[in-house]
């Protein structure tokens, strides 16, 4: 498959060849190819960087023209170097479950669960569209 970010070209080639056999009047090849052409996706709503308010909702905005395809929310801790998927598939992973949930009238938003949220939700947060292989809109979440 060969993707191409930010053109309306998505190529996906499948190639099947048959050969019956070595004869070259016998040979037998069948070969099928898959085009599939889309269009931009582009962010709809995007998260802004915050600041935590002690007894405060904690609401990162994103959406994605490509309705039909969710996007990714991955999380890096202040202080830390690597990062964490939180959702996959459109879902909250399971070991972010307690922590936050996707608010469904708004379709990709991420939210957390209590209104009391702390300093272990601070660091940086991005929002990727096609499920992560898309453009990203980064937010950074601090403390007072």
């Amino acid at each position: 498959m060969y993707g191409f970010h930010g053109t309306a070209l998505h190529i996906l080639v499948h190639a099947v060849v048959l050969i019956g056999s070595i004869l070259p009047l016998s040979c037998k090849c069948v070969i099928l190819l898959d085009y599939f052409v889309g269009t931009d996706a582009s962010f709809t709503r995007t998260p802004n960087s915050t600041t935590l308010i002690p007894g405060s909702l904690l609401r990162l905005n994103c959406g994605s023209s490509l309705s039909a395809t969710p996007v990714l929310w991955s999380f890096q801790a202040e202080g830390f170097s690597a990062s964490n998927d939180i959702t996959r598939g459109g879902g909250v992973l399971a070991q972010f479950t307690p922590y936050f949930y996707i608010d469904s009238s708004r379709k990709y938003d991420l939210v957390a669960h209590t209104s009391n949220a702390n300093e272990s939700y601070c660091g940086t947060y991005k929002c990727i569209e096609d499920a992560g292989v898309g453009d990203v809109a980064t937010a950074t979440v601090s403390s007072m």
